[in-house]
């Protein structure tokens, strides 16, 4: 995706592909009719399976607390390996969630030393190590450096997050949409918890909302599991296209937390100068006076 090429000793201009095939279409996507053949056919993958869907749900407020169970209600729907699922105010008042765990799983049988391999919220960190000790891969974490908690304070991974169980046995969770929500999957030497973030939204009596598809597949590959999980997100979100591609300069790419508006400016005098037909300049993190702005 990117070029590197030197304009001269004080300043690297770096092209990035910005707005273009790679991003997913996050709306208006047609429910699909059918699902993948992904499946779980291990022992270990088919325990833990059963253990999934006969663990509880429980959605919590604002303040962490558990709502009654005659305020709120989660349905889950399995198709094989697929659950899809809902919630829905059952009470009189209105709501503000922030957390619905679908499933709770106290102990879930793996060995602390099982490899893992998580997404994180954003592309520059990943969780590696195993269950039991996680290894941070990038200096840019969620939680330290973007401030996004870890959910109950658990190694948290986003949208997937694989289990190598053996050499020959991988079990990957997931979530092959991403309509609404968050899916995040957390994890420790014994238990695991996948949950939802609904972001302190209101749901009114009555209201239900469609959550955020979950699957759960083995394989001999995690290179193949992640191919088939692909293949799941783009049946719920198909690439969008775009022609002629538009590509543009990223300040983060060369510079991180350095940047400076001197930087910038001196970058847009180049690009005047000796690429002219640069359209886009992003200001990426580390420009705020502030972090968070």
């Amino acid at each position: 995706m990117l070029n590197h090429m030197n304009v001269n000793k004080k300043i690297i201009l770096t092209t990035a592909l910005m707005g273009s095939a790679a991003l997913l279409s996050l709306a208006g996507c047609a429910k699909p009719e059918t699902l993948s053949g992904s499946k779980v056919t291990s022992e270990q993958g088919q325990r833990f399976l059963s253990v999934l869907k006969d663990t509880d749900w429980v959605v919590e407020d604002l303040q962490g607390q558990a709502i009654a169970t005659d305020q709120i209600q989660v349905e889950r729907v399995w198709d094989g390996n697929h659950c899809k699922a809902s919630v829905i105010n059952v009470g009189d008042t209105s709501l503000r969630l922030k957390n619905i765990v679908l499933f709770e799983v106290a102990e879930h049988g793996f060995s602390p030393d099982t490899p893992i391999y998580g997404e994180g919220f954003q592309m520059l960190y990943q969780n590696g190590g195993t269950l039991g000790q996680r290894e941070a891969i990038g200096n840019n974490s969620d939680s330290k450096h973007y401030k996004i908690p870890d959910f109950r304070g658990l190694p948290t991974a986003y949208g997937v997050l694989n289990l190598n169980l053996t050499e020959s046995d991988n079990l990957l969770l997931g979530f092959t949409s991403c309509h609404r929500f968050i899916g995040r999957i957390s994890f420790d030497a014994q238990q695991i918890l996948v949950s939802i973030d609904a972001e302190g939204l209101v749901l009114e009596p009555g209201e239900s909302w469609d959550l955020e598809e979950f699957v759960i597949m083995d394989g001999e590959r995690q290179g193949d599991l992640f191919n088939q999980l692909a293949d799941e997100i783009n049946r719920h979100h198909p690439p969008r296209t775009v022609s002629p591609v538009a590509t543009g300069w990223c300040s983060w790419y060369c510079y991180r937390m350095d940047v400076t508006d001197e930087i910038i400016r001196d970058n847009l005098d180049t690009f005047k100068q000796k690429v002219p037909e640069l359209k886009f300049i992003q200001l990426d993190d580390g420009y705020q006076p502030f972090f968070g702005d």
